[in-house]
Parts: C-alpha cells; structure tokens; sequence
C-alpha cells in the first residue's frame, strides 16, 4: 500500500468512533442514537464517517474562523502529535458539502433539543415561577441564489440588503441564559413576522410556573389570553396608545394599580348555522405598573401577577432582564460565530437552504453544550452561572478540544475537571447589567453607490487598457 492508501486507511481508522471529549461527555451517546433514529449512521465509501461529520458540522460553528478542512484539521490536530499518520487536507473539496447533505437537517433539530436537556432544568428564580424571555434575531447567509428565493433580503426606503437573512425567535431562561426553543422562517413573506413565529413559540411551551417577558411587540389580546388559558404568567410592555384605565380604588402604595385588559375570543361552542365563527367578551384583571427611569421616557408595564406582596420595582427589574436573550444573541453572533478578516462578513456559511437550516440547529447545540459547561462549572465552584463570561469559556474549550483528543482514557477525567477550573476562573469583572451606553454610531452612512445586480465580477485586460498620459508621439 502506497503512502497515500495508508494514511487514508488511518483517517478512516480515526473517524469511524470519532468523538470531541471536551463537549461530548453527554452529547456522543445521543448523537449515536439519532442517527440510528434516522437511518444515518451506515457507514458509505466516504472516509467521513455520519458520527464524525455530525462532529465537524459542530466544529463548524464553533470555528467559524476557519475554512472546512482548517476545521477538519483542527479536530484531529490531537491525534497527529501522537504519531498518527494524518494528512493536512483529509478530503477533497465538495466532500464535506456531500457529506452534511446525507445527514441532513432532522438529526441537527433533535440534536438541539437533546442540548437543552443537557444544560440542565431551570430552576424557579421568580417568586417561584421560571422566567423566559422572547425576542427575535436576524442571521445573514452567504448571497447565493437558491438562499435569496428561500429566505430573502430585507428592504427599506434606502434599498435592499446586502445579504439574504433568516428569522430566529428564542426563548432563553433568562438565570441561565439557556436556549430552551426556536423558530425559525424567512425574514419576509406572510406568517414569517417576528410576533407570528413567537407567538407560536410561546403556545408550545406555555405552560404552569413559566413567566414570559414580552417587549411591547408582542402585546395583544389573542396571545396573552392564550398564555393564561396555560396556566402561565406573563409581564409585558405596554405601548402608550394601549388604554389600560385604573379600576377605582385598587391603586397601591408602590404606585401601581389594577386594570381590565378586555378582548374577543372566538367562542369555543363553534360557529353559528351560517357557518360564521361567534366571537366572546372576555376580560382578565391585570396589573400595571407605570415607571421612568432618569434620562429615559416614561414606561407602562403590564402583568399577570396579581400578588400585591410582589413589590412595583421588582417587576421591573425582573421586565429588565428581558435582556439576556440580547446577550445570548451576541454570544452567538458576534464571538461563537465571529468571523475572520477577509472572509464572508455573515454569521452563517452555507450556501444552500437545508444546510443553512442544519448549521442553525448545530450553532444553537453547541451554545447550549457550552453553557452546560458554565453551569457546571458554577455549581462545582459554587458561583452564578451569569457571572462567568462565555468569551473566556469558548477560548478555554477550544484550547482544550486538541489536548482532550491526544490524551489516554485514564486522564480524561482529569482534564475535563481542570476545563471545569478553568472556566470557573473567567468571572466576568465588569458585569454588564450596571452599565449603560448612548445608542450612537461613528460613521452615518456610506459615501459609494448601493450595489446592484448588474454590479458582478468582470475580466479585463488592464495591460492593454493602460495608457500613459504625456506619450511623445
């Protein structure tokens, strides 16, 4: 056998029980399951077995700095320092695509909701109730035609963008920043608008001991009066066209009063003969709170909990960590899945729609693997989960992926309670929740031309073109 025979021999060897021990203490038997689940997990004539593609689609986004086989690379960098004879560039180009396609997206989504059971259930951190915050995002993709006709650009007065982009609504635990459950549609089109797609979030995952925190976007009669119908509590601001007059005398000392918030319902008896559906008054006491904080407007917000115990200010210092599912959005975007000078400025890579849909699932499994590790880290060392800055624990285990994978069975235990220490050490020195900035940009707008279709890469001969001005004749 020639050396090129043997070291593609090797590869096959490494990839067929090929696991990343620094995030799959919990996650590998899950991932063998699933693609037994989905018939994925027989072995084709490719070296890149299903069970290390499902691992390289996670180094994907855990790596977005590097290019696929830098990744590839990267993840048996571990196994060469120990002799193995592993080439640079394991596949040829096309083979990585090939191979992310036969998995699919199915074995990525039920992947996702395995790592929300891995991180762990939430606990009660509001007079026992579990506070979940709701809030969309966007994602741009690279621009290829069959992602513009999936998903889109958005537009505006000035134009168009640059790139096509999915809608993302989560739900993250707000003591934990966890992502429990996400939507996920177009950025344009009927049904794909950021309140549609939470409001269907929402009614999944509605149930007794669950608080929503709801920005004044979603504030409408339809979805908290279905919330309720659950058994569930939501706080919710209120926009200042919305009436919500005081009930007489049911103002408190803390400044807050009671209200009715009136709506229709259709009536569950059914429709009339005419085949018309009926339509009920239904009204629900709430409770309002009205607040203003130096430097700001004044603000209305509005609850479900009726429990005078619970103090005014409490209530919105509680509608104020809303803001943790903006920090699990820039954990992701901006430092899980940062990009390299030079490369593509989007937060996804794929160039084709199922791809683009598996890379999702796959970034969102690997931030709730991560944050598992952050809390385990904080109950071993008897710290708050929050307090511990992800930027400090993604570099922690990506330097630890290589040293896990080199290293004999007996010292693995070892290892992953020295990553444990070592994540534990990254408290956060400036916690971001007492500051505060002006929303300014430096540069207003751009002074070049917007980009249009006709704007593409064109040959020319600049040789020949050149003219040298002052030429004697």
């Amino acid at each position: 056998m020639n050396f090129i025979g043997k070291a593609r021999e090797a590869f096959k060897h490494v990839s067929e029980d090929f696991t990343v021990e620094a995030l799959g203490k919990d996650l590998q038997p899950v991932i063998l399951e699933t693609l037994n689940k989905h018939g994925k997990d027989r072995q084709r004539k490719s070296v890149l077995s299903p069970l290390l593609t499902v691992w390289l689609t996670l180094g994907l986004v855990l790596r977005r700095e590097l290019s696929y086989h830098g990744v590839l690379d990267w993840l048996v960098s571990g196994l060469r320092s120990l002799g193995w004879n592993l080439p640079r560039r394991h596949v040829k180009d096309g083979a990585i695509t090939h191979a992310r396609k036969r998995i699919g997206v199915a074995v990525f989504y039920d992947l996702f909701r395995a790592s929300v059971q891995i991180a762990g259930e939430v606990r009660a951190d509001f007079h026992d109730l579990v506070s979940m915050a709701v809030d969309g995002t966007s994602m741009t993709m690279p621009d290829t035609k069959v992602n513009l006709l999936e998903f889109g650009k958005p537009g505006s007065g000035r134009g168009i963008a640059a790139f096509p982009q999915v809608r993302l609504v989560g739900l993250v635990a707000t003591a934990v920043q966890t992502l429990v459950d996400v939507a996920v549609g177009p950025c344009c089109g009927k049904g794909t608008g950021e309140r549609t797609l939470g409001m269907k979030l929402i009614l999944v995952n509605a149930r007794q001991g669950i608080l929503f925190l709801l920005d004044r976007g979603f504030y409408g009669f339809d979805l908290l009066h279905a919330i309720l119908e659950k058994d569930a509590h939501w706080l919710v601001r209120v926009s200042s066209s919305v009436k919500l007059r005081p009930i007489r005398k049911s103002r408190l000392p803390d400044g807050s009063y009671f209200s009715w918030l009136i709506g229709k319902v259709e009536d569950p008896a059914g429709a009339k003969a005419s085949g018309r559906k009926r339509w009920i008054e239904v009204k629900h006491k709430v409770r309002v709170v009205r607040y203003q904080i130096k430097g700001f407007r004044s603000t209305r917000l509005a609850t479900s909990l009726l429990d005078a115990e619970i103090e005014a200010k409490e209530l919105v210092r509680e509608y104020h960590r809303r803001w943790e599912i903006e920090l699990a959005y820039d954990s992701v975007k901006t430092h899980q899945c940062g990009r390299r000078t030079g490369q593509c400025p989007t937060v996804l890579r794929s160039k084709l729609p199922d791809l683009v849909r598996q890379e999702i699932y796959a970034m969102l499994t690997v931030y709730n693997l991560i944050r598992a590790l952050i809390q385990e880290a904080a109950i071993r060392h008897g710290m708050d989960p929050l307090s511990i800055s992800f930027v400090h624990t993604l570099c922690a285990v990506i330097d630890a992926i290589p040293g896990m994978r080199r290293a004999p069975v007996e010292k693995l235990r070892d290892l992953y309670h020295q990553l444990l220490d070592d994540i534990a050490r990254g408290v956060m020195i400036r916690r971001r929740r007492p500051r505060a900035y002006p929303r300014v940009i430096k540069i207003k707008m751009s002074k070049f031309k917007l980009k249009r279709l006709r704007h593409q890469e064109i040959r020319r001969d600049f040789f020949s073109e050149t003219k040298i001005l002052g030429e004697v004749a």
